[in-house]
């Protein structure tokens, strides 16, 4: 794997999980997401590299990636996929098509 695609990919998901809880009304998460993101996609090495060396101890030192979302960086670097967000995306499918639709007429909800 090419540096920094996990970077990049889970920058995306942690982006669109945000989007998806702002879409449900959740209050904190969707800052906590887009705070990983950033700092995932602000690193020079592959987050999995520093998880094959160090584990989750060494995932937990970034600053900005809390307990829940390191849990999250170390399954999709096991599974390459994250339950929660596949769940997520099931959840929020039909909001999430509203919500696009009502924001491309600039429509406020």
């Amino acid at each position: 794997m090419s540096k920094g695609t996990t970077n990049q990919k889970l920058g995306q998901i942690f982006t669109h999980m945000a989007d998806l809880y702002r879409i449900n009304g959740v209050a904190y998460k969707p800052a906590a997401y887009e705070r990983a993101a950033w700092v995932l996609e602000a690193l020079s090495d592959d987050v999995k590299d520093l998880y094959e060396e160090e584990g989750l101890k060494g995932v937990k030192k970034l600053i900005g990636i809390g307990e829940r979302t390191a849990l999250k960086i170390e399954e999709y670097v096991k599974k390459e996929k994250i339950v929660a967000y596949e769940e997520l995306k099931k959840k929020t499918a039909l909001r999430e098509i509203i919500t696009t639709y009502f924001r491309s007429k600039d429509i406020s909800l």
